[in-house]
Formats: C-alpha cells, structure tokens, sequence
C-alpha cells in the first residue's frame, strides 16, 4: 500500500528533475540559427506552403515549434520542419504565392514584392507563434517513452 505509492512517487520525482523546457516567442531575428536536418525535404505541396504563409498574413492562430537548444547556440528544429521551410523560403523570396484556396490577389507574389506594411504585418504576426524549448538533458527520457519527433535527434 504506502510503500509502493512511496516507490512510485519516488520514480516519478526522479524522472522528472531531468525533464526542462520553456515557452518562449518566436523571433524571426535568428531564424538563422535554426538547423532542419540536412536531409529535410518538405512534403508539403506549393499550394500548402501558400496556404499556410497566407493565413500568417492574416493572423490566424499556428501551431507552436518544438526546438532544442544545444550549447546555448545552435536550435534544433524537432516539430514544425514543414512549416519552418515554408516560412524561412518564403522570407528568402523562394517561394511564391500561389494556391487556389483564399487570397488569390496576392497569388504571384514573393515576399520582397509585398507592400511594406504587408511584410512587417507577417513579421509580426510571425511572433505570436510559441516555442518550446527543451534542454538536452530531456532528449533521452522523451527518446525512452518513444516519442517520435525525438526519435532522430543523433547528437546524443
């Protein structure tokens, strides 16, 4: 009875001193620092790039990153490569609007080609997207319970 509540708990507690992360905003300041595995190919389609950019355009709620941050420098991107992609070539103007879905005004479009107040609308909107970050003492007991996401981080 008491005992093995006491063991469990004990397991618990011990598991869980290893387990850190934050809850941080995305800053698209240093989306340079983020590393995608080298071998990363999206596989989304240029219409759901599109889609996705646009519907930052116009503020709708995104699913947060999950990253882990190793040495205090380099970002490992563990969730949300396709949508990291999207945003980071379309930053970098290699990607061009282009769906049927909604907006299609601005279909044609690189991000350099946007009005101003358009860009720094994205730009902003961008930092409503939430990250979390988890330190790498974390990775082996996520790895342990099987979570996939974690699954291919090698440097451990």
């Amino acid at each position: 009875g008491i005992l093995k509540m006491n063991n469990l708990e004990e397991v618990v507690y011990k598991l869980k001193k290893d387990v850190f992360y934050s809850t941080k905003q995305f800053y698209v300041t240093n989306i340079s620092s983020y590393v995608l595995d080298k071998n990363f190919k999206t596989t989304w389609s240029a219409e759901k790039q599109s889609a996705y950019l646009k519907s930052i355009l116009i503020g709708l709620p995104t699913s947060k990153f999950e990253i882990l941050v190793k040495d205090n420098s380099t970002i490992y991107l563990l969730s949300g490569k396709n949508r990291f992609f999207a945003i980071k070539q379309f930053l970098d103007n290699k990607i061009i609007l282009n769906d049927d879905v909604y907006l299609t005004e601005l279909n044609n479009i690189l991000y350099s080609q946007l009005p101003n107040s358009l860009k720094r609308e994205f730009l902003l909107n961008l930092e409503n997207i939430q990250l979390t970050s988890f330190s790498s003492k974390t990775v082996p007991i996520l790895k342990k319970i099987g979570n996939k996401k974690f699954s291919k981080v090698s440097f451990y």
